[in-house]
């Protein structure tokens, strides 16, 4: 398998099955965008065989966000890498954290890549996404962003957190 993607820690054989389709969502997204298909007949195969058919549409416009929105290159991987890159492994985490109604854990993720605007819309969509996933029973294990106080990335995102505390 060649490719000319970097090595990271974690790989796919490391993920579970949730994981692994959101991975595979957002790889297959990048790869199809390419071709200018806003909404990919794989990705509709997908989305229809994982039972969350509904759930493309949130997908698709979280990806219009992100990308719309984001002030450097997103890193998502080639479909042959074997590694989950760093933006692939903060999408996992928002994911999870907006299935369980983190939503503001998830958008302080996202504000890394996006202004606030931008991740404020895309954390909407994401959170629509991450619901129809849960629906069907796709729930994301918990990221070290649930694991570990977020006490301060709420602060450093959002002045009126800050004044109450």
């Amino acid at each position: 398998m060649s490719h000319d993607c970097p090595v990271e820690a974690r790989t796919l054989d490391s993920l579970r099955l949730a994981e692994r389709f959101v991975v595979w969502a957002l790889r297959e997204w990048r790869l199809r965008r390419g071709d200018g298909e806003a909404r990919p007949p794989t990705l509709r195969r997908g989305f229809h065989h994982a039972a969350i058919g509904d759930g493309l549409t949130p997908f698709c416009d979280f990806m219009e966000a992100l990308v719309a929105g984001t002030r450097r290159p997103l890193d998502v991987r080639c479909m042959n890498c074997p590694y989950v890159s760093p933006d692939e492994e903060r999408v996992l985490d928002a994911v999870a954290a907006t299935q369980r109604d983190r939503d503001e854990i998830a958008q302080a993720l996202l504000m890394e890549p996006l202004p606030r605007a931008a991740a404020r819309i895309a954390t909407e969509h994401l959170a629509a996404f991450a619901h129809k996933m849960a629906e069907a029973g796709l729930v994301l294990p918990r990221g070290p962003s649930l694991a570990t106080d977020h006490i301060s990335i709420c602060r450093s995102t959002n002045p009126g957190i800050a004044l109450l505390q």
